[in-house]
């Protein structure tokens, strides 16, 4: 092969390493490939910016100079642009293989003051890096009597400052956006969010005294609306390794009742808030479109917040895990009584977690959810554990409804003259009663301590069908169903006494002539968690228990007060200081 051709070989699979792909977002990681340019308040925007030297002075002035692969570092100082909707707005975007980084130069610590702003750094483009920043509000210089005076008031910057946001614009979702090293604190409203977008990275950041005086109902951290750019169902949506303390709602939220002011509640002030992936509420995202991506949220340390560490609200496919959640839910509202909650959301995967709530408060509290699994998870103190209704958890049963025909069943017995789905879709078996006939479904991950079975039956017969979980070492459960005149919903209670995988049967005996119809089988765990292997309780004894469930989260150590002499029951920690987070990382 020519060189000219292995070297052009060479330079596309380099290019393609360079770029990111829906399986390698979690890793990938961009490099800088084309001009940088320096910022500092000493400098001139009349400069060439190409040296420290020669930096320029203002961060807009630098944002616009900026192309794809370009980079912005800047230097020591205060920034700000007080009484604009914006300090810093970056209207370019990268491309895939080079992106555009704003970011701190190394080893300078660049503050920008959020002073009547909406945000500090504020970006509708795509291919974007945000890195290093510290971004300071004007909380502390705010009453409470003013933002409660002016809480009807939804364009007032005062109110709305924001320390790092993605927004759409024009329609169009921003997208492969990395917001990290940041540290925000003092913000009338949000932390660090993204709202209508996709493939977004929030990561190693600080966020704290945040979110007290806005009426919209804001978090330290949140997606917002997300929307898919591709139909890759994968992770692409991130919020890892971040820190997030003293948020509050001090404001009711506007939208909870508009007319009536006196009947409006606070609902947030959330360490981390996943909410509306749905769509539903067609304000950011596409109308009724539900997002189809997967949200991650890993290693985040919080604590100290009004509202829950975590709340997924109106959104699937989000996975919860190797989090510590301590003593949030401060705020006095009836409306937040939870570490974490997930409502209105289904494929939920709640594991590895630390849940150490405030006297009186839940672990956890879940409502209007389908296929939530929890796992694996710690928890310590509190109380009033939720009981999970059936059909709340994971359903261990393959298409239950048959709407998939008889996918993932097997039906068995010689004498069976017809099965299929009648006219309402239910599946039925009809047996001469010659001998016995059977509904059959194996591989069933039976892992907790108690679980209900629930079906619905319908036909024309009179015998007694035997309802059984099987595990290879014997049965688990049997119980039987007569009376078949009637459509009826049937329902057990399941005490095992063992782990197994299992298979569920339905089996008429012969002699039992006649047709047998079921529908909307569910085997799902139904027991209190603080019974359940699900949660691992260490009781009075932190020590007793495991707390490296991931070597490089920030759960480790965690247990006792993350923050030894610090008062997180009394006085809040000054507003911006950066907890010691060595404190956390163990031997």
């Amino acid at each position: 092969m020519p060189f000219i051709f292995i070297l052009l070989a060479f330079l596309s699979f380099e290019q393609a390493l360079a770029q990111p792909s829906a399986e390698n977002w979690l890793e990938f990681e961009p490099q800088a490939s084309g001009e940088t340019y320096y910022v500092s308040p000493d400098g001139d925007d009349a400069n060439s910016g190409l040296s420290e030297a020669e930096a320029f002075q203002t961060l807009q002035y630098a944002a616009d100079q900026l192309e794809p692969g370009d980079t912005a570092l800047v230097m020591d100082g205060t920034y700000s642009k007080p009484n604009s909707d914006h300090v810093v707005e970056i209207k370019t975007s990268g491309e895939p293989d080079n992106w555009i980084f704003f970011r701190a130069h190394p080893g300078h610590e660049p503050l920008i003051t959020v002073e009547d702003n909406y945000t500090g750094i504020y970006t509708y483009a795509s291919y974007i890096v945000v890195d290093g920043f510290t971004l300071q509000g004007d909380a502390p210089d705010m009453s409470l009597a003013f933002a409660q005076e002016q809480q009807n008031d939804l364009e007032l910057r005062a109110t709305k400052g924001s320390g790092v946001r993605a927004y759409p614009k024009d329609g169009v979702a921003p997208h492969h956006l990395i917001f990290r090293n940041n540290t925000v604190f003092d913000m009338t409203a949000q932390g660090v969010t993204a709202n209508g977008a996709d493939y977004v990275r929030i990561e190693d950041n600080v966020v704290s005294g945040g979110s007290k005086y806005s009426s919209y109902a804001t978090s330290a951290y949140s997606f917002y609306q997300s929307r898919h750019i591709d139909d890759f169902e994968g992770i692409k949506m991130v919020i890892r390794r971040n820190v997030a303390f003293d948020n509050e709602n001090l404001i009711p939220f506007y939208f909870s009742n508009p007319d009536n002011p006196e009947a409006r509640v606070i609902t947030d002030g959330n360490g981390v808030i996943i909410d509306d992936h749905r769509n539903t509420q067609s304000i950011v995202g596409d109308s009724g479109v539900a997002y189809v991506g997967t949200t991650l949220v890993e290693n985040n340390l919080l604590f100290d917040n009004g509202g829950r560490g975590v709340n997924v609200y109106s959104s699937d496919n989000v996975i919860v895990r190797y989090n510590t959640s301590y003593h949030n839910a401060r705020s006095s509202s009836g409306a937040i009584d939870s570490e974490f909650v997930v409502g209105n959301a289904s494929n939920v995967e709640v594991y590895g977690n630390i849940f150490v709530p405030r006297a009186g408060a839940k672990y956890i509290s879940s409502y209007g959810t389908k296929a939530i699994t929890f796992r694996d998870n710690l928890f310590h103190g509190g109380t009033g554990a939720p009981e999970y209704t059936p059909g709340t958890l994971q359903n261990l049963v393959r298409n239950g409804d048959f709407s998939g025909g008889t996918s993932g069943w097997e039906v068995t017995g010689p004498a069976l003259k017809t099965s299929g789905k009648d006219a309402r879709g239910r599946f039925c078996l009809d047996s001469d009663g010659s001998e016995e006939v059977a509904l059959i479904q194996g591989g069933l991950d039976v892992n907790v301590s108690r679980y209900s079975l629930m079906f619905e039956t319908f036909g024309d017969a009179a015998g007694e069908v035997t309802a059984a979980l099987i595990a290879e070492d014997g049965e688990l459960f049997s119980g039987t169903v007569s009376d078949w005149a009637e459509e009826t919903n049937r329902s057990f209670e399941l005490d095992l006494v063992t782990s197994a995988s299992a298979r569920l049967e339905f089996r008429v005996p012969a002699g039992a002539a006649g047709r047998y119809c079921f529908d909307d089988i569910e085997l799902v765990g139904s027991s209190n968690l603080l019974a359940d292997p699900m949660f691992v309780s260490p009781n009075l004894d932190f020590s007793a228990a495991d707390f490296s469930l991931q070597p490089a989260s920030p759960a480790r150590g965690a247990g006792t007060d993350p923050f030894p002499g610090t008062d997180l029951e009394g006085a809040p920690r000054p507003s911006g200081e950066r907890p010691d987070l060595g404190a956390l990382e163990g031997e």
